[in-house]
């Protein structure tokens, strides 16, 4: 015969389950206290984005890109045909070595992709205003510090070259010469990391904002 369970045994009823957090919670918090403000925060990045606009800001996206791309080959050709095999096209490529070494160690393309949601957070928790100091405060680091690391490898240039190109004109008996081209065409183009950084930070907040055709075609002009 079956015995009911004694009453101090029944289970307790444990109520209704609580929602887990927000997906995307400990990126920005890490508790699921902070669901709804992540929650918000979607809503803050997708508002007013419907599914025209998504499709609209993709196709600016992947048309910048490809047209980057088509007129980056072009760039090669026409200097390929007309400079060719000469030593001097080989100087050239090793001066663009350290600049974008630079670029890529302090304000690479991922700056950017980690600026927005960033940015975006502080807008929509704090105030506008805060959004933009935060924007001018990373804005002024990332300057001040790719000017810093230009003015070092300004200085060191004559050293890096000959480390990143040993045997530059080997052969040709314009070792001397084509190092010494190298360099000066180096500390012409370290001024470019500074304008990069710029724009990287630029094409943050534009994109954070949802304005996507000058970031876009913007690499264009490059």
């Amino acid at each position: 015969m079956h015995r009911p369970p004694p009453a101090g045994d029944e289970p307790e009823d444990a109520g209704p389950s609580r929602p887990g957090p927000e997906p995307g919670a400990e990126l920005l918090g890490g508790s699921a206290s902070e669901a709804e403000s992540v929650a918000g925060l979607r809503r803050f990045l997708m508002r007013g984005v419907t599914e025209q606009g998504v499709a609209w800001a993709a196709a600016v996206v992947a048309a910048g890109f490809l047209l980057s791309r088509l007129l980056g080959l072009l760039r090669s050709v026409v200097i390929a045909d007309a400079f060719g095999t000469e030593a001097e096209l080989a100087a050239y490529w090793i001066a663009f070595r350290i600049p974008d070494l630079v670029f890529q160690l302090l304000a690479g393309a991922t700056l950017s992709a980690a600026f927005i949601p960033v940015f975006a957070r502080v807008r929509l928790r704090e105030s506008a205003d805060a959004a933009w100091a935060l924007a001018s405060g990373v804005l002024n680091l990332i300057s001040l510090a790719t000017l810093a690391v230009a003015l070092l490898a300004f200085a060191g240039a004559p050293w890096l070259v000959p480390l990143l190109a040993p045997g530059l004109g080997e052969g040709s008996g314009r070792e001397a010469e084509l190092t010494s081209l190298a360099v000066e065409l180096t500390r012409i183009m370290l001024i470019s990391p500074i304008f990069f950084g710029i724009s990287g930070m630029l094409t943050g907040v534009l994109n954070a904002r949802q304005h996507f055709v000058a970031p876009a075609f913007a690499p264009l002009l490059y």
